[in-house]
């Protein structure tokens, strides 16, 4: 939302298959990226695959300006036994914006008037310790939130305030939830505010710091280990979710904006809990 992809004509699920006139094949994921951006007032044109077999192509050309990552989506579902609607929403990572739209979600849902919250954090690598904090405090009661593990055998507990989250929660995960994203589950488990569905989470219990270097460059290194409020430490082990389910074969390497909610079995399931 508020881009200038959004404004400049493109639709969800368009393919991006040039930019300037250069083929992202043949540039790589990264070059592609690193083209597409760029000087805000600049402009870059990019060729667009759309349609059915993508067999409609054509240029968009758009004027680069800096844009606020959109780290959370939210929409509200019909569940045909419910006089009230659930909200949906998905957090795909944890970075400086995250919590105030994760926030603004949640209020939105209170407006709305939902019967109660799916939280989905399938595909979700993580991020910000300081992010994920300040998203769980608001859900937690008082109590601890995370534990950072030391090599020396020290901890590090960072508490929450006693305001606490009531509404029904179902939280989505899968194997590529991981880090931040898993103590974000692993915490709403130990405390029994959330239903866990879908796969076994990553395993990515450790903390990780940047080093900067002075001509620019950075080292990252593993400095200490997440634990859980009071469960064990999920570092090669994962999350075990309370309700197991799998996507469908044909779905398992689909970008999850592409499958349509009937498909979508982890959030039907959810759904479920709430019929």
């Amino acid at each position: 939302p508020n881009s200038p992809a959004d404004e400049g004509g493109f639709l969800q699920n368009d393919l991006i298959t040039a930019v300037n006139g250069e083929n992202v094949a043949d540039l790589g994921y990264n070059e592609a990226i690193s083209r597409i951006r760029g000087e805000a007032g600049t402009e870059v044109t990019l060729t667009v695959a759309r349609g059915e077999d993508y067999g409609e192509v054509f240029d968009l050309t758009l004027t680069r300006r800096a844009v606020e990552e959109q780290s959370v989506t939210y929409e509200t579902l019909e569940v045909d036994t419910l006089s009230r609607p659930v909200a949906y929403i998905r957090l795909m990572d944890f970075n400086d914006t995250t919590a105030q739209q994760f926030l603004d979600a949640l209020s939105q849902g209170q407006e709305d008037g939902v019967h109660g919250y799916i939280v989905d954090v399938r595909n979700n690598g993580g991020g910000e310790l300081s992010s994920i904090l300040d998203i769980l405090d608001p859900l937690l009661p008082a109590g601890p939130m995370v534990r950072i593990q030391y090599k020396d055998g020290t901890e590090r507990v960072y508490e929450s305030g006693e305001n606490e989250f009531t509404a029904p929660l179902v939280v989505l995960a899968n194997g590529n939830t991981a880090s931040a994203a898993e103590l974000f589950v692993s915490a709403l488990k130990d405390y029994q505010k959330a239903v866990v569905v879908g796969d076994v989470t990553y395993g990515k219990g450790t903390v990780q710091s940047l080093i900067p270097f002075e001509d620019g460059s950075a080292l990252r290194i593993s400095t200490a280990m997440y634990a859980p409020p009071y469960s064990d430490n999920y570092e090669g082990v994962g999350i075990t979710p309370d309700i197991e389910v799998s996507l469908g074969e044909e779905y398992r390497n689909v970008n999850l904006f592409k499958i349509p909610h009937e498909d979508d079995a982890q959030l039907q399931a959810a759904l479920a809990l709430y019929k």
